[in-house]
């Protein structure tokens, strides 16, 4: 899953999604999240200037992403 903070990379396990990894866009860091298998992860990627939320559910198999970008 891409936003402007970075890249998420998603996998699904059973109707469980699971982070397999997190690259930041240059100058955004990840704040701490549950890599899962959970029923949804969150990803906030963050810079002085932007803030990238990725959450991501799985269904029928298939990762499912919401992304939310806004000014910190």
């Amino acid at each position: 899953m891409d936003a402007q903070g970075g890249t998420v990379t998603v996998r699904c396990v059973g109707g469980s999604a699971e982070v397999l990894a997190v690259t930041p866009a240059p100058g955004f860091e990840a704040k701490a999240y549950d890599p899962g298998p959970v029923k949804q992860v969150q990803v906030e990627l963050t810079s002085a200037e932007h803030h990238s939320e990725i959450r991501v559910h799985c269904a029928n198999g298939r990762p499912k992403p919401k992304v939310k970008e806004r000014a910190p």
